[in-house]
């Protein structure tokens, strides 16, 4: 039998390509479960962030800063009611339980008013931003359900 060295045969290519497809489904499926555990992530900082931001505005301007949450939909910072410093909107899938604070407001000295927990629901697990009264320090922790 002689071989044939021009060129690669149909079941030579076909195995080839299967590989191929087989090393990108692996590299894709575990993706859906990243982007999730990302969108928490990013969304536990930038909460972190607006608090820490909000506390900051109150001890350099020397005024009392109002960070509210309604619901599902978004949370507010203000200096009253009139005067809105930022608005975030809550991404799909986090909710705010009933039964913690709905509002934190950071005095002019950086010093929170009150001090408790607001816990949030995302994905079959339990965030809790904890408020510590005095220096109004927030330690975040999470836990499954």
């Amino acid at each position: 039998m002689k071989w044939n060295s021009r060129g690669y045969t149909l079941l030579e290519a076909l195995l080839v390509l299967m590989m191929i497809s087989a090393m990108l489904l692996i590299t894709v499926i575990p993706y859906p479960k990243m982007q999730k555990q990302l969108d928490k992530q990013m969304f536990i900082t930038q909460l972190r962030a607006d608090m820490e931001r909000a506390q900051m505005y109150a001890l350099s301007h020397q005024k009392s800063v109002f960070l509210r949450f309604y619901s599902s939909e978004k949370y507010v910072a203000s200096l009253s009611s009139q005067e809105i410093l930022f608005t975030r909107k809550v991404p799909e899938g986090f909710e705010f339980l009933r039964g913690g604070m709905d509002s934190i407001t950071f005095l002019p000295t950086g010093n929170t008013n009150q001090f408790g927990t607001i816990a949030i629901k995302y994905d079959h697990q339990i965030i809790q931003f904890t408020i510590y009264i005095g220096k109004g320090r927030i330690n975040v922790k999470e836990e499954s359900l």
